[in-house]
């Protein structure tokens, strides 16, 4: 919203708002993949650890901006 206050005498020609919305903000990129588990050391049986995790996926770009409106009133 934009309240613009302009002498009565000034032309409305030379009055100039930008009021469309903005463009969305970019996608974030994708997390790093997590570590894989541990292997414990047992006397009676070995297992391997968990293997590392896989990277994640890109964001989502954001919304555009909602539109705004101007009132301009003459003093």
């Amino acid at each position: 919203l934009v309240r613009l206050e302009v002498p009565r005498d000034y032309p409305a020609e030379r009055i100039k708002v930008q009021v469309a919305g903005g463009a969305g903000g970019m996608a974030g990129p994708g997390g790093k993949p997590g570590a894989g588990g541990k292997a414990k050391g047992c006397l009676v049986y070995k297992a391997d650890g968990g293997k590392n995790g896989r990277p994640g996926a890109d964001g989502q770009p954001g919304p555009a901006g909602a539109e705004g409106s101007v009132t301009v009133q003459r003093l």
